[in-house]
């Protein structure tokens, strides 16, 4: 085992770069990196963080590996004995992490199995108790919305309400856990065998999401917001506060998974593979964060041109009934027109039946469509979801899209329980005598 350690094969380096790239590109890429750059102007954050990613990213995560590769897992006590808080702090951070992240898998599987229905679910309101009319609720809001509270969380009317225990979930959660532990039980060895498609497989989809969505409408006008910069935003405390801690939290510094892997990995080019990870990890944020932004530029082109055909019919209504003047006529087959259209018609208006016109209907902008775009979670289980069901073929792009979800969850759930469960032997050493423990996730398994 010694002489493995010492002369480790050019196929495990492989694989410890491999698995550090499923940690840091995780789902952090897919839902709250684009959140952040929509909330803090687009290309402004994107310039924040590609700066705090070259500059204080890459020399943090140099030397977590150099760490890792010449003190081992326990280097804190190496350093000094009294930093053995620090593997406790770390471990204490890894195991919430692993609890967080094991919920959005759980999601994620919830919405996979619902994925093979046709019609999705998320895509029409149901039928209510009657049989006859659909849910009241669900109608005044939209149908991913109503499916994501209602029939995903199944959250009640008040905090008061406890609502019990959601089976569905619970089972789901029960999957997860199931199945990082038995990846983590197969060891890093094992592991290296299915990471080639567990980490580099969601490119491949991502790059057909990518196409696919370029050929919707509006995926342009979502692209346009993403890079756009504001300069009064380059200057911000808070979008650069905010780069600041989504780095630390989509990359892993600080947390010890980075030293961990690496302890196995004595022969590693620790600047090679640093440089290596963060362009990566740049190119992976950059890459997601484009094609959620096409998918919301075409969920806004949708939302909007609704919302400009309600207007249409109730512009000829009023204009019928004598209420508007026949001057405020709307263009004809506005359904067969780009979504511009009306803006652009209500623009020639003159000002004093413009003012009159929008006394009755709305602008449909699709600048406003776009802000109300979900945060956090709510990016990727409701407005991602939404535009799904437009595309053609809705249920396959929905089933890769999750199946994508999950790959990424469970390479950061693994890397987590095997960094915890290191944590904790290096803290308690009579855990050693477990082998199960070492087996798992001890750097001298590797």
């Amino acid at each position: 085992m010694e002489n493995l350690l010492a002369q480790p094969s050019r196929h495990y380096e492989t694989d410890f770069v491999l698995a550090q790239l499923g940690h840091s590109v995780g789902l952090a890429a897919f839902w709250r990196f684009p959140y952040l750059c929509h909330e803090n102007g687009g290309g402004s954050f994107i310039v924040s963080y590609v700066f705090l990613l070259f500059a204080m990213g890459f020399p943090l995560i140099f030397m977590e590996m150099a760490l890792g590769q010449n003190l081992h897992f326990s280097g804190w006590k190496q350093i000094h004995p009294r930093m053995w808080g620090l593997n406790l702090a770390t471990c204490l951070i890894s195991f919430m992490l692993l609890l967080y992240y094991n919920a959005v898998i759980a999601w994620s599987i919830f919405y996979l199995g619902n994925s093979f229905l046709c019609p999705l679910p998320w895509s029409q309101c149901p039928v209510g108790a009657n049989g006859t009319s659909e849910v009241l609720e669900c109608v005044r809001t939209r149908p991913s919305i109503y499916f994501w509270f209602r029939e995903t969380l199944m959250v009640t009317g008040s905090i008061e309400e406890g609502g019990g225990l959601v089976f569905s979930l619970t089972v789901c959660l029960l999957v997860v856990w199931v199945s990082i532990l038995f990846i983590w039980l197969q060891g890093l060895q094992a592991k290296g065998k299915v990471l080639y498609l567990s980490v580099l497989g969601p490119y491949v989809v991502l790059m057909y999401f990518l196409i696919q969505s370029c050929l919707l409408e509006g995926s342009i006008f979502g692209m346009l917001h993403f890079i756009q910069i504001k300069k009064s935003l380059i200057t911000s405390t808070k979008v650069w506060r905010q780069a600041g801690a989504q780095m630390f939290i989509s990359t892993g510094l600080g947390i010890g998974n980075i030293i961990f892997l690496y302890s196995c990995a004595t022969k590693n080019n620790c600047a090679q593979d640093a440089f290596m990870l963060t362009f990566t990890h740049m190119a992976s944020c950059l890459l997601t964060t484009q094609v959620i932004f096409s998918m919301l530029g075409f969920q806004a082109a949708i939302l909007t041109r609704k919302c400009v055909l309600r207007n249409s019919w109730k512009l000829l209504d009023l204009i019928a009934r004598g209420v508007l003047p026949l001057e405020a006529t709307p263009p004809k087959d506005l359904n067969k027109k780009a979504v511009q259209s009306y803006a652009m018609w209500l623009e020639q208006l003159n000002s004093d039946l413009r003012k009159k016109v929008l006394e009755h209907v709305a602008e449909c902008n699709m600048e406003d469509e776009l802000r109300r775009s979900k945060q956090g979670p709510g990016l990727v289980f409701v407005a991602f979801t939404e535009a799904v069901t437009s595309f053609p073929g809705s249920s396959f792009w929905a089933v890769l899209f999750f199946l994508l979800l999950i790959s990424q969850g469970l390479n950061v759930s693994v890397s987590q329980l095997q960094g915890t469960l290191t944590l904790l032997q290096d803290i308690f050493p009579s855990l050693s005598n477990f082998s199960l423990t070492i087996s798992g996730s001890h750097p001298s398994s590797c």
